[in-house]
């Protein structure tokens, strides 16, 4: 079951950076113990695949990580109008950015709804809180497209990497591979690195946002 990880950020900085330690150790866990299994499979499984996803896990990982590690708080305090200005500019670039790199992360074991939200800028960067005055407003638009993204590449992970393992299961019980295995696997590991280029894109676009709020 998927959960929204921005629920857990408060008023409080030292707790969100204490948060993301936690799960950057869970998650450090969970990638060496999931790297033991792959190393383990037979030859005829798609091994890069796998590793793609793991590579894919920890890039997520690491988005949510530097955002409950970014001073966001700042954001509720009276700014200058300079960097009222700057976060808004940089923000409104960075969702048109990650709007547009969407289409590379599309995958079809989520529902359409993911896609469609891509079409409607109005919940990117047109967003009607940009009319506003409040920095905060404007980051939870961010926060919330984010979510969606993390929400939609999890759903990516979970189903593949459990028709993977299965695929294993079943190559075991038959002792033989299907023909045209080859040619899915090529198929299967050129979507997994799109998607993975897609991750890293973002994560660099969320990254430099995060520096951004870091130096106010």
């Amino acid at each position: 079951m998927y959960y929204y990880p921005f629920l857990l950020l408060t008023e409080d900085d030292v707790r969100n950076a204490t948060i993301a330690d936690l799960l950057d150790d869970q998650a450090l866990e969970s990638i060496a113990l999931k790297k033991a299994l792959y190393n383990s499979l037979p030859d005829n499984m798609p091994i890069r695949a796998l590793y793609d996803l793991l590579d894919i896990e920890a890039v997520m990982n690491k988005l949510l990580c530097d955002i409950l590690r970014a001073n966001m708080n700042v954001l509720k305090k009276t700014l200058p109008d300079i960097d009222n200005w700057r976060v808004k500019d940089k923000l409104k670039r960075s969702l048109t950015m990650l709007r547009r790199k969407s289409v590379d992360i599309l995958h079809t074991y989520d529902d359409y709804t993911f896609n469609d939200l891509l079409r409607k800028t109005d919940s990117w960067e047109d967003h009607a809180a940009f009319k506003t005055t409040k920095p905060m407003d404007w980051n939870t638009v961010f926060l919330n497209r984010i979510s969606d993204i993390h929400r939609h590449v999890c759903r990516f992970v979970e189903v593949l990497e459990t028709k993977l393992l299965l695929a294993n299961v079943m190559l075991k019980r038959n002792e033989e591979t299907t023909s045209g295995t080859g040619s899915d696997d090529t198929v299967l590991m050129q979507s997994t690195a799109k998607i993975l280029e897609g991750c890293r894109f973002i994560y660099r676009e969320t990254k430099e946002y995060v520096r951004l709020v870091d130096s106010l």
